[in-house]
């Protein structure tokens, strides 16, 4: 199961049920439903957010089997609590190691989306080198045991340069950005319904057990998929 912890924003039900009509119709022997072992809560503060790691959680990852906890997002909910950044640093080291001690204890993964912050000149802060910062800053660089960067890029791809070949036996194809013409063997209807996905990167910044190195990718109906994108094509522009 999954238990994914909402900060600023309500949980994207519309994308999560648009998910799960398209499993269900590539895959008609899975389950009947895929949303039973999806736990959701939203807390509104700082408080609620270490009460609900230190408290609520030791108690529903092992009763529900639950495998991944994601919060969305860490940043959200200190940086809108007022005080100084001294006052926040013991409630964020709590965290922390709260969520260390449950991975381990259950062996489960934990994904904590931190937001950036802006900086003036190309510097290298916490392993990123560029325009952009993690938000929480070092209390938090120095609580993770992994750290990846999702940059969407200003360049765009048509969906008909990534239409699957009528015929082929490949479900699910790759998305070759760089043919730009289109063969007899595409669907022409679907052609005419074409939009345009963004373009977006995962880095690799740092991993005990992964080097670093960095694919791009494109947002669909699907989900992710990859997208093969020569490197002189992609210019990022916000993150």
């Amino acid at each position: 199961g999954v238990a994914y912890i909402c900060t600023e924003s309500q949980f994207p039900a519309a994308r999560l049920q648009q998910l799960v009509k398209y499993i269900q119709t590539s895959h008609p022997e899975g389950p009947k439903s895929y949303t039973n072992n999806i736990f959701i809560h939203h807390v509104p503060d700082m408080e609620s957010l270490v009460d609900c790691v230190r408290y609520q959680l030791p108690h529903l990852v092992p009763s529900r089997q639950v495998g991944l906890v994601v919060i969305d997002s860490v940043a959200a909910a200190f940086r809108a609590e007022d005080g100084t950044e001294v006052n926040k640093t013991l409630p964020l080291q709590t965290l922390g190691y709260r969520l260390h001690q449950l991975a381990s204890s259950h062996n489960v993964a934990v994904l904590a989306i931190n937001q950036v912050t802006a900086v003036m000149g190309k510097q290298s802060v916490y392993g990123l080198t560029g325009s952009v910062t993690p938000a929480l800053g070092l209390a938090w660089a120095n609580l993770v045991t992994t750290r990846l960067l999702f940059t969407r890029t200003n360049y765009f791809v048509k969906a008909i340069k990534a239409l699957p070949v009528i015929g082929s036996k490949n479900k699910n194809p790759s998305w070759n950005l760089s043919s730009a013409e289109m063969s007899k063997e595409f669907d022409l209807d679907s052609a005419k319904r074409a939009i345009e996905y963004n373009v977006r990167i995962l880095e690799v910044i740092f991993c005990p057990w992964l080097e670093k190195k960095s694919c791009s990718f494109v947002v669909t109906e699907r989900g992710l998929e990859n997208a093969t994108v020569s490197p002189e094509d992609l210019c990022s522009s916000s993150v």
